[in-house]
């Protein structure tokens, strides 16, 4: 008798007796193991009172009636035991494990248990799992994506990666060959982080993320096409320099200079040696850094602006680097002069109301100048300076403290829109300073605001403007600016002066010549268009020279205040306006050398009650008055002329004058001496015209004092 090959069911004979013995016991065989349902597995001695049709999987080590068939089923049918001998990849289920059993060839395994798809102790797809991998995929690729399915899709989908504590792992790796080459996750800490290796054994961290506060720390420097795609920032240039700074980096951030935030912040690239401009530093890993920018600003260099610390080595260095100077919102406070050495070099503020340069008595009184300019074409612009003169009360007491600006013999220098508080002086631009632009320059000087001397090129000056600023509430500090001695513009030597709308306030301007190398007198000329001799004690000294003005305006109420006084040179008035209060009591203009020349005309002077203040006077040299309306007070009698001649040559010709009220009396135009004098076409309208009796130099014509022509 043969049996099936799987099974073995006995197979019927031919002509075989009792077939149905070998069909009922193939059908036995049939029952016993197809949609096979076993109690138990392990068990190794027989149940006591087993029931037909119980089906048993046998230890390993069986005894009693199952002695002999280890690992075999055991099935109880007719009242004894009968046993199938398991073949590989057999399927069982154990009802009492409720799992689904599997024969490997030699021991009978758990598969799954119920609920088998959601609670497998492994999956491999298209590849062999085990206790190791427990879920292995062998694909090209893998999809997760959302479901769809869900009663309320949400569209998410997640992969989330789990472990026990911070030192555990939980990551993605990345294996060539199975040997590791890259890594990210949570890798023995709670803080993000990417790897890298080149053999699987030895890793290098690309970047780690702080899990406490975001901060993302790169290893090395990342690059693009080569170059740092980000910047290494420290928190400022000290902590930088105390820095071994990576060896990838070659470039750096500082958010600071001496702390973060001080306004220092900066960038620099590595260079090969200290650079030589003061700026750079060496770190302290001996790499040397060069600031970036044709730029430095004032904090960048090391300032820092609250009033009370010196500045002055932090500026220096700024401006020593030969860079433009931006110097940003704050007080700076020095010591010692501040020198500009590099020619086309700009020095600029914030403005003059946001950045000030801070001078206190313990400033170097020997120094040249609080700027100190050594070369051509330097600009310096929208700052202010400002002297502490605090407790000064008489002139002799004031601190005398060098200029705000020394431009000795520098050429085509611009200083545009400056301050200067309680500055003794303020620019001292003696020598060749040809070239000079000022523009828009408050000053508030005690001493001289601008000297110039030896310039042989133009000078020009637009919106100067010399006014006490910032001690105009002193009382002390005002009554010693405007006793007369405090000159706004001190000029000699300028080949070609040019200045529009310039207010001296209760200043003076004075015209005078320079000695040249030669000890030669040379002498400024020039024009000035729109001058307000604002105030008491305002007004022009001119020594030499040859000055053209127009659009002069003038006025004082005090006594012996003379508006232009012309002791050499020659000068031009048009277009002016003088008025004088009831205390003048001099003349407007006076004359009074014989080498000076004066020409006025097109103007107006107006006399509000005072009865001995004159208009003009020659005392020596040539004075010419023309085309001057003249506003008389007249209920007032004179005692001056409006215009006098004592000594020198008078030429007036076409003034004219309001006449005096009834019983008011007084002189329009009187000439002392027999000269070559030009008095003609002037109308007094009533007021006395008095001529020299003898009359035998000069002409004489057609002058009318109201009642008919003047004989």
């Amino acid at each position: 008798m043969s049996n099936s090959l799987n099974l073995e069911l006995p197979y019927l004979e031919g002509s075989q007796a009792q077939k149905h013995v070998t069909v009922n016991d193939a059908l036995r065989r049939i029952d016993s193991v197809v949609q096979l349902t076993v109690e138990d597995r392990n068990r190794n001695a027989p149940p006591s009172s087993p029931q037909e049709g119980d089906r048993h999987i046998a230890g390993g080590n069986p005894t009693g009636a199952w002695a002999g068939h280890g690992r075999e089923v055991a099935a109880y049918q007719d009242g004894a035991w009968v046993f199938f001998e398991p073949k590989k990849g057999w399927l069982a289920f154990n009802t009492s494990e409720g799992a689904l059993l599997y024969y490997n060839g030699s021991n009978w395994e758990i598969f799954t248990t119920v609920g088998a798809a959601e609670t497998t102790a492994k999956l491999g797809v298209n590849a062999t799992a085990d206790t190791s991998k427990r879920l292995f995929v062998q694909s090209e690729y893998a999809v997760f994506t959302h479901d769809p399915t869900k009663a309320v899709p949400t569209g998410d989908a997640q992969v989330i990666v789990n472990k026990l504590s911070a030192t555990d792992t939980a990551s993605h790796l990345f294996q060539r060959n199975f040997s590791g080459r890259a890594e990210f996750g949570l890798a023995g800490s709670d803080d993000f982080t990417l790897k890298v290796s080149n053999d699987g054994n030895n890793w290098d961290d690309a970047f780690v993320v702080d899990g406490s506060d975001g901060r993302v720390d790169f290893t090395l420097i990342p690059t693009v096409s080569g170059a740092d795609a980000l910047i290494l920032s420290y928190e400022s240039r000290v902590a930088a320099e105390a820095s071994d700074v990576p060896s990838e980096a070659n470039q750096i951030e500082v958010r600071g200079y001496w702390s973060e935030s001080d306004g220092g912040g900066a960038r620099y690239f590595r260079v090969g040696s200290l650079p030589d401009d003061g700026l750079g530093f060496q770190d302290a890993g001996g790499a040397f850094w060069r600031l970036i920018g044709n730029t430095v600003t004032a904090r960048q260099a090391g300032a820092v602006g609250n009033g009370s610390t010196d500045d002055t080595t932090a500026l220096r260095r700024a401006l020593e680097s030969g860079r433009n100077v931006f110097i940003e919102t704050g007080n700076y406070y020095v010591t010692n002069t501040l020198r500009i050495e590099k020619p086309f070099q700009r020095v600029i503020g914030d403005g003059r109301g946001k950045t000030s340069i801070i001078v206190k008595t313990d400033f170097n009184m020997s120094a040249a100048g609080v700027f100190k300019i050594e070369k051509s074409f330097v600009t310096i612009q929208d700052l202010a300076i400002k002297f502490d003169q605090n407790g000064v009360s008489t002139r002799a007491g004031l601190r005398q403290y060098p200029p705000a600006v020394f431009m000795v013999d520098q050429t085509r220098v611009r200083l545009t829109n400056l301050r200067f508080e309680s500055a003794y002086d303020g620019v001292r631009a003696t020598g060749n300073t040809g070239g000079a632009l000022f523009n828009d320059i408050e000053c508030g000087c005690l001493g001289t605001g601008f000297r110039f001397g030896g310039a042989l090129d133009s000078v020009e000056m637009r919106n100067c403007r010399v006014w006490p600023y910032e001690f105009a509430g002193n009382s002390a500090l005002l009554d010693i600016y405007s006793d007369g001695n405090t000159v706004a513009f001190r000029i000699g030597q300028v080949d070609d002066l040019k200045m529009t709308n310039i207010t001296p306030f209760r200043t003076k301007i004075i015209f005078e010549g320079t000695l040249n190398e030669d000890n030669i007198l040379e002498v400024p000329f020039g024009t000035i268009q729109g001058l307000a001799l604002d105030g008491s004690n305002a007004g022009i000294i001119m020594n030499a020279g040859e000055i053209t003005i127009s659009s002069l305006y003038a006025t004082t109420n005090i006594a012996n205040d003379t508006f232009l006084t012309v002791n050499g040179g020659f000068i031009a008035l048009s277009d002016f306006n003088f008025e004088v209060g009831a205390l003048a009591n001099v003349p407007m203009v006076h004359v009074t050398d014989a080498s000076a020349t004066c020409m006025a005309q097109n103007g107006r002077v107006v006399f509000a009650g005072s009865p001995n203040a004159e208009g003009f006077r020659v005392s020596e040299g040539k004075l010419s008055v023309s085309s001057v309306r003249c506003a008389l007070k007249a209920s007032t009698t004179r005692t001056s002329p409006v215009i006098r001649q004592i000594g020198g040559q008078l030429c007036a010709y076409g003034n004219i004058t309001n006449g005096p009220g009834a019983g008011a009396s007084g002189t329009f135009i009187k000439v002392a001496t027999n000269g070559d004098h030009v008095i003609m076409g002037n109308h007094s309208s009533g007021w006395d015209i008095e001529l020299p009796g003898a009359r035998s130099n000069g002409i004489y014509a057609f002058n009318h004092n109201g009642s008919g022509i003047v004989p």
